[in-house]
């Protein structure tokens, strides 16, 4: 180790023009030979090195050099160990804030290596990481989301389990998130991530209260998780963005091999969903909840009316108004989606429940 010393000022130089060759694959070997070095002789031989790296991670002259710096500094970290990485984290996890746009690029690249490179040892910084990237899906710089989709694709990949239980409550939320970008990201990496939990294959639509199979990955989700989850995306299949739509289609198909039977299951929850969409003060998931409950009823009329007018019914002695109004909308959906056959059949259900609203204290 000490024969390589002296010769270091030569060295690395060439080393950090490496990093920042056009070439990926000599990118990564750069990367991986400093890493080697820094592991090799320890940080105090290479004293500008972390500096440099970071500033060429917000380096605003190309996004080849943001990413030879982040696969840099991602070997250089983990070479260095596991206290040092503990030490640099909260400022890099701070810095990923930036304000220009290559710098929140630059970070976001960074997210996209250093879980490769550290494997279990990276698996601690999830929480912290993962809404730095989800947040990054809406970002107005196109690199940055492309990059933060990137990163959230490789931490899928490679905690797939870990991730599973973090990612499913921001996804399902970012379903009604008012940016559509979010909104189309969200469908599709929650559809990458329940196909990789099932195998490639549709999923099993459990009742509550039933369990999954011990062997399957789906086992450290709650059914009452995986029911919301469906539902929202069910939702997201009438969203206003035909993008979105069209991205949440493919993948209800690709889960879903039983419409019928698997909304029957979900009704309750969907029912929650749509009432609190209905509910909102926005316009496009309001839009999204009637389209979706008009889709139901004309489609599975018979078969859900029976449980979908009780569900309704008891909405209405909600203390919460908005959810009440919420229902109102519902029913009214519900029966233009019906049609009058329909509706005549359901009147002993249905003219309670008009006449509980009409009759709600609330002021209108």
């Amino acid at each position: 180790r000490r024969d390589i010393v002296p010769y270091l000022p030569l060295l690395l130089p060439e080393l950090q023009a490496v990093l920042l060759d056009p070439i990926p694959e000599v990118r990564t070997t750069g990367a991986k030979a400093l890493g080697r070095l820094c592991a090799g002789l320890g940080e105090e031989h290479f004293p500008q090195l972390l500096p440099w790296l970071r500033s060429m991670l917000v380096s605003d002259s190309s996004a080849v050099e943001r990413t030879g710096a982040a696969q840099g500094l991602a070997h250089v970290l983990a070479a260095l160990g596991d206290d040092k990485v503990a030490e640099t984290m909260p400022d890099l996890l701070n810095s990923a804030h930036a304000d220009s746009a290559v710098g929140r690029e630059g970070y976001a690249l960074l997210w996209v290596h250093m879980p490769a490179v550290l494997g279990e040892r990276f698996e601690t910084y999830l929480p912290d990481v993962l809404p730095i990237l989800l947040t990054g899906l809406a970002d107005d710089f196109e690199p940055v989301r492309e990059t933060s989709m990137k990163g959230i694709q490789t931490i899928i990949s490679i905690y797939l389990e870990a991730s599973a239980m973090l990612l499913l409550p921001p996804l399902q939320n970012g379903l009604t998130d008012e940016n559509y970008r979010i909104r189309q990201s969200s469908v599709e990496l929650l559809g990458e991530l329940m196909l990789l939990l099932t195998d490639k294959q549709p999923m099993e639509v459990l009742e509550v209260g039933e369990e999954v199979k011990e062997d399957s990955l789906l086992s450290g989700i709650p059914n009452e998780q995986q029911h919301a989850m469906l539902a929202s995306l069910y939702i997201a299949r009438n969203d206003v963005s035909v993008t979105v739509r069209q991205a949440a289609v493919y993948v209800w198909k690709t889960l879903v091999t039983n419409t019928p039977r698997t909304l029957r299951i979900l009704l309750p929850r969907l029912t929650d969903l749509l009432i609190a969409g209905l509910s909102s003060e926005e316009e496009e998931p309001q839009e999204a909840a009637a389209r979706a409950l008009g889709e139901l009823v004309s489609k599975l009329g018979e078969r859900v009316l029976p449980t979908l007018i009780p569900i309704m019914q008891s909405g209405l002695n909600s203390e919460n108004v908005a959810h009440r109004t919420g229902v109102c909308l519902g029913l009214s959906e519900l029966m233009a989606a019906g049609g009058k056959e329909q509706v005549t059949r359901f009147l002993d259900g249905l003219i309670p429940a008009v006449r509980s609203g009409l009759c709600d204290e609330a002021p209108p």
